[in-house]
């Protein structure tokens, strides 16, 4: 099992329902290095030129997860110079067996949607 940790931040709670997909590097050599994974994620080739070869990152799997059933107590409130937003922490796990399975995992609990 491979686990990589993650948050988002958000400025309203109304849409705890997240959509992600989960990238396989495609290109030659090793994969660049993504300072901005939020940007990132939204495949925006203006940040990530490379990404308009359609070729550097193939989708391997989308993870989808409802965080409505958590406690929004639980989320962390950040106060920045731009306001307050919430920071909702996860990890996801990765298993390699016959196939690749992801699991987003918050406090010890599978979130699924």
């Amino acid at each position: 099992m491979v686990k990589a940790t993650f948050y988002r931040n958000l400025t309203s709670l109304d849409n705890l329902i997240f959509s992600s997909n989960m990238l396989a590097w495609a290109g030659d050599g090793e994969p660049p290095y993504f300072k901005d994974t939020c940007k990132f994620s939204c495949m925006s080739s203006s940040y990530y030129p490379w990404l308009l070869t359609g070729v550097a990152c193939n989708v391997v799997a989308v993870l989808k997860a409802d965080f409505t059933k958590v406690p929004k107590n639980e989320f962390q409130v950040i106060t920045t110079s731009q306001g307050e937003h919430y920071r909702i922490s996860y990890d996801i796990q990765m298993t390699l067996e016959a196939m690749i399975s992801f699991k987003l995992v918050y406090k010890g609990k599978i979130i699924r949607v």
